[in-house]
């Protein structure tokens, strides 16, 4: 089993009662690591953390990245299992294809890990402030500036989600009631509500209703007379609406 295998996960078959149950085998300290680093002191220096790159894992685990475990105990578990891993580190590190400046896999596409992790680390650190969730978005819109290393990062995060902008890409990291505050009076959001899909927001913004703001101004009749939304539908888009905007928004 390799490196991604223990990251992302690999399904072992079980039968019980004729019936095929599938249980994921995911670790961050594989056991065969741990036998390679103590059985070969002379040449490991111990165990390296090496946390996933994805703008998914929790900042507190990319801060542990590097981490090098000396001891003869399993390593700690940062987060869930699939957001790191341990591998043993070489004393050299000429021959050691996961230290400083080896490229990874990631949501950016092949990257420098070290980079990936500083540029998640900064990001990451805007939407664990205080700030208004306005100034967050504003903030990630102008962060990696002309830092060509972190330029490189968010382009290729960028290619990954579809996305035009970083802010974009953080909607979908974010609270659904901070991402609706934001895109309140955007257009073109309305999927953010639970109950319109692609088909009714299009119906919709046909009717004039491009923006959160606008559809939460509609009641249930409003809502039936449009094209596609049937009485169930408007009730969980009137609903989803009050529990994203609570009173701020409506009476």
């Amino acid at each position: 089993m390799g490196i991604i295998d223990f990251i992302f996960g690999k399904k072992k078959n079980n039968e019980r009662n004729g019936n095929i149950k599938y249980t994921e085998e995911i670790t961050q300290t594989p056991p065969q690591y741990i036998n390679i680093a103590r059985q070969n002191k002379d040449i490991i220096e111990g165990i390296k953390f090496h946390a996933t790159c994805q703008l998914r894992t929790p900042i507190d685990v990319f801060k542990k990245h590097g981490e090098v475990f000396k001891g003869d105990g399993i390593p700690p578990t940062y987060g869930s299992p699939s957001d790191g891993v341990w591998v043993p580190k070489l004393l050299d590190s000429t021959y050691d294809f996961l230290d400083k400046g080896a490229t990874t896999a990631s949501d950016a596409g092949p990257v420098d890990a070290d980079e990936y992790v500083d540029y998640a680390i900064g990001l990451l650190s805007i939407f664990e402030s205080d700030m208004t969730i306005d100034d967050k978005m504003a903030q990630a819109l102008v962060y990696a500036g002309s830092n060509n290393s972190k330029k490189r990062i968010e382009s290729g995060i960028l290619r990954f989600h579809g996305e035009k902008n970083i802010a974009d890409v953080m909607s979908l990291y974010i609270s659904k009631s901070e991402c609706f505050k934001f895109y309140f009076d955007k257009p073109n959001k309305l999927t953010l509500v639970n109950g319109v899909n692609r088909k009714i927001a299009a119906a919709l913004e046909v009717s004039g209703i491009n923006t959160l703001r606008a559809l939460s101004g509609m009641n249930e009749s409003d809502l039936i007379n449009i094209n596609g939304i049937g009485k169930i539908s408007a009730q969980k888009i009137i609903s989803s609406i009050r529990e994203l905007g609570g009173c701020r928004y409506f009476p």
